[in-house]
């Protein structure tokens, strides 16, 4: 390293003395420079470019994805409801015979209403007439006089 730096005033000659090296010398630095920055912008373009592709190809994933999830939730709903129709055309038959089984119930305990008076109190159905279990207690089939 020199003692002494040199003077603005020297340096400006320097330059002035050889304008030609000193032109060559800027320019080179500078293209080394530009070339350098160039360099670190295209990796940052690439990288920026390699995270758009991925979150478009992400995107498109997701998207399929959901048209498929979406398909197959339909086709879900559509069996269920293929069921449930299923179900509720049994749930109408059944009920529609539980309506005409109650119908015939109910006409069936209007005849015994009828007949009960006439075959005693201790009548009970099945075609023979047995006694009431508070028969017994008594002792033996009732009397009509008794209640």
């Amino acid at each position: 390293m020199p003692d002494k730096w040199p003077s603005l005033y020297e340096q400006i000659n320097a330059v002035l003395g050889a304008p030609i090296p000193f032109f060559l010398a800027v320019v080179a630095v500078a293209v080394i420079v530009w070339r350098g920055g160039e360099w670190l912008y295209r990796s940052v373009l690439n990288k920026r470019k390699e995270l758009y592709e991925l979150s478009r190809n992400e995107v498109d994933h997701w998207k399929t994805n959901a048209e498929l999830t979406a398909k197959e939730l339909r086709e879900q709903i559509a069996s269920l409801e293929d069921v449930n129709a299923e179900r509720q055309s049994q749930l109408d038959r059944l009920t529609a015979r539980l309506g005409a089984e109650l119908g015939r119930l109910g006409q069936a305990n209007s005849s015994v209403g009828i007949l009960t008076p006439t075959l005693g109190p201790g009548y009970r159905g099945g075609g023979v007439a047995t006694p009431h279990p508070e028969s017994f207690e008594q002792g033996g089939i009732p009397n009509k006089d008794d209640p």
